[in-house]
């Protein structure tokens, strides 16, 4: 009974699919059923029981239950249910296939031996699609592989320590102007918090090229050095446990930086020795960096809350793109084309938690897009 699933099964199956709006490729599964082995039976694998008439039909159950590869068949003729689907992406063991006088043990081509979707968190589901199987992600992850985090994942920091951090080395050549956007979320505290920071080599020793730092009553822009550090009174407004959306904008030729609290532009400083900023850069989430090779954290200046959707681009936003930003929901942020979210995310450390499934509504936005506000919130903390 060796055979590919019978066209017509197929082509049903496709109309299914047809009318739930599924439509992808990796939605199409095509199963080449194995020759069947009588008087065996698979143990430990078994997913789903059916009450079917035929070994076809029992094919079928099986066709439409996108974990399944294999079955036993019962055929004694008062056997119920006598239809057994398994799931088998595991190397079948020595003992599992047994001895069992009246089955029918009938396997299939199993394109998700050896688990080709990254994870053991994630599921395999063969037969879909041109690569032969499809990967079902956990939580806060997608891709063909589920090797890369969605949009809305959001970092979280539960404690003041050197161990949290995300960091990529970038180039940023020729460099002039840029937009930096990103949510967060922190209640009151007393000390020092760092967002963020740029750190680059100079002769001799290091500078903080960009950093964004916060105090109980003030917030701190280290920029191409201390020479050019600014501070602006914030008023508590953003240690509420609520999220705000902040934004720092620059050009050289303005030589001018600002920041935005939820869409609102604090006053501009302007400073006439505003320089490129400089090509190569270390950047991380979460520290206050003292070293371009290794960071060099100190605990009491780490941060601790919740970050999401940190984006950078090369051009100055106007003031009414920043308004929008902050109006809209993170994970429907458009990503920066110098550093986006998901790739940052990647880069985390293992201290760091995360989660996803957060609603606009979560973020204080409530004239959002319909399919926006129907998210499902879960967590996803790894490394419990």
């Amino acid at each position: 009974m060796s055979k590919i699933y019978p066209l017509f099964l197929i082509l049903l199956l496709r109309a299914v699919m047809a009318i739930d709006g599924h439509q992808e490729a990796d939605n199409a599964r095509n199963i080449t059923f194995l020759a069947p082995v009588s008087d065996f039976h698979l143990v430990g694998h078994v997913i789903a029981n059916r009450t079917v008439d035929t070994p076809d039909q029992c094919q079928i159950e099986c066709f439409f239950i996108a974990e399944c590869t294999s079955l036993n068949f019962d055929t004694s003729p008062r056997a119920s249910p006598n239809c057994q689907l398994s799931a088998s992406n595991k190397k079948i063991k020595l003992g599992d296939l047994t001895p069992k006088p009246g089955y029918i043990y009938q396997g299939s081509k199993n394109d998700c031996f050896g688990n080709p979707c990254n994870s053991s968190n994630h599921t395999c589901q063969s037969g879909f699609g041109p690569r032969g199987f499809r990967c079902i992600c956990a939580n806060c992850l997608t891709g063909s592989y589920c090797d890369k985090y969605t949009s809305d994942t959001v970092l979280n920091f539960p404690t003041q320590s050197t161990d949290q951090d995300t960091v990529k080395y970038v180039e940023f050549p020729d460099l002039v102007n840029f937009t930096i956007s990103l949510w967060l979320q922190m209640n009151l505290f007393s000390g020092t918090r760092t967002a963020f920071s740029f750190e680059g080599k100079v002769d001799g020793g290091n500078v903080d090229e960009i950093a964004l730092i916060f105090y109980r009553d003030s917030i701190r822009i280290d920029f191409q050095g201390d020479g050019l550090s600014q501070r602006y009174d914030n008023q508590n407004k953003i240690f509420d446990g609520n999220w705000h959306h902040i934004a720092l904008t620059w050009s050289l030729s303005f030589k001018a930086i600002n920041i935005y609290i939820d869409g609102n532009s604090i006053k501009e400083k302007k400073d006439n020795t505003h320089k490129q900023l400089k090509r190569n850069l270390r950047f991380t989430l979460g520290q206050e960096q003292d070293s371009y090779d290794n960071g060099n954290y100190e605990n009491m200046q780490s941060f601790v809350g919740n970050i999401t959707a940190f984006n950078m681009w090369d051009r100055v936003f106007a003031d009414n793109e920043i308004s929008l930003l902050a109006k809209e929901c993170p994970s429907s942020h458009r990503q920066g084309n110098l550093l986006n979210w998901p790739d940052i995310v990647q880069d985390k450390n293992d201290a760091l938690k995360y989660f996803c499934g957060l609603s606009c509504e979560d973020f204080g936005l409530v004239n959002q897009d319909h399919r926006n506000q129907e998210k499902t919130t879960h967590a996803c903390f790894d490394n419990q």
